[in-house]
């Protein structure tokens, strides 16, 4: 799997040790787990691991082989992959030439919301959203109705403050009724 992975992800996952969670973040069996910008799936393999059940949606869609290869190579049932772009509306994926540089972008994915994408699954309560989304949590989450995030226990969110003020962000997400709090920055 790691073809498909790039030097400053695996910095970020092995050197960083990003889902190295704080209290409360551990994923137990049976949690309902949405991985958004899964990539080729590590946090959603992860997840998986722990007994939980995981959708992974990911806007690049030649992602996918990998992320299968990587559940097969772990003997892990492969989770719900959904070929999708959420927040579309600010972010790297809204610029078209980003788009067409990316390395794993082939087909046009679908677009839809955080309501929509609990509406799929029929979820009406999930124990964590992962958030890597570059830069598109702020259209994401900005324009989601306060109401559907209660049905979300927590929320891991790497933000990306060149496309959006995350001071904004943290104040919605806390109206919603998250203690919000900086785990870490690159900065």
């Amino acid at each position: 799997a790691g073809e498909g992975m790039n030097p400053e992800f695996l910095a970020e996952l092995i050197a960083k040790r990003i889902y190295d969670w704080p209290e409360g973040f551990d994923i137990q069996s049976g949690e309902r787990v949405i991985d958004l910008g899964a990539n080729v799936g590590v946090f959603s393999l992860y997840a998986a691991t722990q007994g939980a059940l995981v959708v992974s949606v990911e806007a690049q869609d030649r992602f996918f082989p990998l992320m299968e290869q990587l559940f097969e190579m772990n003997s892990v049932s492969p989770s719900t992959s959904i070929h999708a772009l959420v927040g579309c509306q600010t972010g790297a994926f809204n610029i078209l030439q980003v788009r067409a540089n990316a390395s794993h972008w082939g087909a046009e994915p679908e677009y839809f919301t955080v309501e929509e994408s609990l509406e799929r699954r029929g979820w009406y309560q999930v124990s964590m959203i992962k958030c890597d989304i570059e830069g598109s949590e702020y259209d994401l989450f900005l324009n989601s109705e306060p109401g559907t995030l209660r049905h979300v226990r927590r929320l891991a969110l790497e933000i990306h403050t060149e496309y959006g003020d995350w001071h904004e962000l943290a104040g919605f997400l806390r109206t919603c009724g998250y203690s919000v709090f900086v785990a870490d920055s690159w900065r």
